[in-house]
């Protein structure tokens, strides 16, 4: 009897040591299912009709460069008690600057040419 319960013994260890492997193929599996359901309309659609694969591609890259923005704006106006102080607080300053900034730039690329022209 004892020599039976070594063979059931090692075949519950080889599955219990198995397990782990079947389930990151079965994982890796749906991934791909779910890679290929996501992908496959993609291309069909981009390979068809380029032209307006393109504008949609565009239109939602916009509107999610859009969104992020105005949810940090809506957010940040929550905070700060509203929208006007949030703009004489942190807005406006932050754009004075920034126009200072090109302004800068814009005057030393000015400067810049100036002399390149000049000492030709």
């Amino acid at each position: 009897m004892r020599g039976s319960g070594r063979p059931g013994r090692l075949l519950r260890r080889a599955g219990l040591a198995l397990r782990p492997v079947a389930l990151l193929l079965g994982l890796l599996a749906l991934i791909a299912g779910l890679s290929f359901l996501v992908a496959f309309p993609l291309w069909y659609f981009s390979s068809r009709s380029r032209p307006v694969f393109t504008l949609v591609v565009g239109g939602l890259l916009a509107a999610g460069l859009l969104y992020l923005p105005v949810r940090g704006l809506r957010r940040a106006s929550r905070r700060a008690g509203g929208f006007g102080p949030l703009w004489r607080g942190r807005i406006l300053p932050t754009l004075r600057t920034a126009a200072l900034v090109l302004a800068g730039l814009a005057a030393a690329y000015g400067i810049a040419l100036l002399a390149a022209r000049t000492f030709r």
